[in-house]
């Protein structure tokens, strides 16, 4: 299947949980392979949920989530663990993505991958081979999310599901980070979906945003134009809520965080 086919297609998605109005009602886009989604929007505005559906984590929604043309609720087996398997979570929280027992070695050889697979992928994110002794605790949050994102293109996923990547990060780590994922989609063809509360941080990685409050998509499109003219009340606000960027080409956005 080419890259013109394939294409990430949420439609009308809404998860309920018991007892509380829905994590998210009829949210709905379009991605197409190789492009980016920034989903924003403040804490319990229903981003992280979005995520977690795509991904599969969440077995009971209503709509659709299609990927490559497979529609994952309609999948079961070796099927739904091959869709699984190629859309990959990399949580906010990286104690869920890195057991503290075992080594970073030994986690990333979980994955099946070759030895020698292991050491590029480590050297390609930008950690020695002496971080693959260690445990996650001994190292930063950084260090950990570059982990956490080896560990995903390890399993050879095509659709990178990326929560609140430079969350708690300084601002010179969170400009690194946001540089070797621009790379990393350039070099390995990824589509990406990105959850972040912080506008800034979406913009300067995704070509189309939208804008999720209480559960709903309020305004969705392209990055620059979001950022320069927001047609929402709620987008206006949380425009006015960060320093103000007066240009979207690359090297001023990065110059945001730098």
């Amino acid at each position: 299947m080419s890259n013109e086919q394939r294409r990430l297609a949420v439609r009308n998605l809404t998860v309920r949980y018991a007892g509380a109005r829905p994590a998210c009602e009829n949210v709905s886009f379009d991605l197409v392979a190789g492009a980016s989604f920034g989903i924003v929007g403040e804490s319990g505005a229903g981003k992280t949920t979005v995520l977690r559906a795509i991904a599969g984590q969440i077995c009971s929604i209503e709509g659709s989530i299609a990927w490559n043309g497979e529609n994952l609720s309609g999948l079961r087996g070796r099927s739904l663990r091959r869709a699984v398997r190629s859309r990959q979570l990399v949580p906010q929280d990286h104690t869920l993505a890195l057991n503290p027992r075992i080594s970073i070695g030994a986690s990333l050889r979980e994955t099946g991958a070759p030895p020698q697979r292991v050491h590029a992928m480590m050297k390609r994110v930008g950690m020695g081979d002496v971080s693959l002794v260690r445990r996650p605790h001994t190292l930063s949050g950084g260090q950990r999310q570059r982990i956490c994102i080896a560990r995903a293109l390890l399993v050879e996923s095509d659709l990178l599901l990326l929560d609140e990547p430079t969350s708690s990060l300084d601002a010179s780590v969170a400009a690194s980070l946001l540089h070797l994922l621009h790379d990393l989609r350039t070099q390995y063809q990824l589509t990406m979906v990105v959850v972040s509360h912080d506008l800034d941080a979406i913009t300067a990685l995704c070509d189309t945003i939208g804008v999720m409050k209480n559960g709903r998509m309020v305004e969705q499109g392209q990055a620059e134009r979001i950022l320069r003219h927001p047609e929402h009340t709620y987008t206006r606000q949380l425009m006015e809520a960060v320093p103000r960027i007066t240009a979207v080409t690359d090297r001023q956005v990065w110059n945001a965080w730098e």
